[in-house]
């Protein structure tokens, strides 16, 4: 159909483009390494798969990071409405949007800077860290107390 008004048109061109794992993005890609093909193909995916392993680090300590503190907190992680229009999404997926505004490394690679599949989002993600946390947890007690003789006092209130 075409523009008619030019003032939209870097709005337009934006749409138009798409996400990060949108076909116009796959393809410009693709395009860059047809052009520079002195590079061998094992030398492009070592050197992508290198990038992508220190992103996910990247991510993935950020989000444990918020998974900490809620669990230190004792606060719970999901809320009500976690869509993207949401004014309040829970704890966690809040307290990540603020996290990644406090600091840009972390805000270039979550939410939806990160592909789709490997977002860590997830209410799946988010209650298999919670209980790798506890399990971390029950593990360093456990050691702590090691061959010790021990006694719980329980109250009936």
């Amino acid at each position: 159909m075409g523009i008619t008004n030019w003032k939209k048109a870097l709005e337009k061109f934006i749409e138009h483009i798409g996400a990060v794992n949108s076909a116009h993005n796959d393809a410009r890609v693709q395009f860059q390494g047809f052009q520079s093909q002195r590079q061998s193909v094992s030398h492009q995916l070592a050197s992508h798969s290198h990038e992508m392993e220190v992103v996910y680090h990247i991510r993935l300590t950020a989000i444990l990071d918020v998974t900490h503190f809620l669990l230190k907190q004792g606060l719970p992680f999901r809320g009500n409405d976690e869509s993207s229009n949401s004014l309040n999404k829970g704890n966690f997926l809040e307290l990540l949007d603020w996290y990644s505004l406090r600091n840009e490394e972390i805000w270039k690679i979550v939410n939806q800077n990160a592909p789709g599949n490997n977002q860590l989002t997830s209410p799946k993600i988010q209650k298999e860290l919670a209980n790798a946390c506890a399990t971390e947890i029950i593990r360093v007690i456990v050691d702590d107390i090691g061959d010790n003789y021990n006694s719980l006092m329980i109250d009936e209130a």
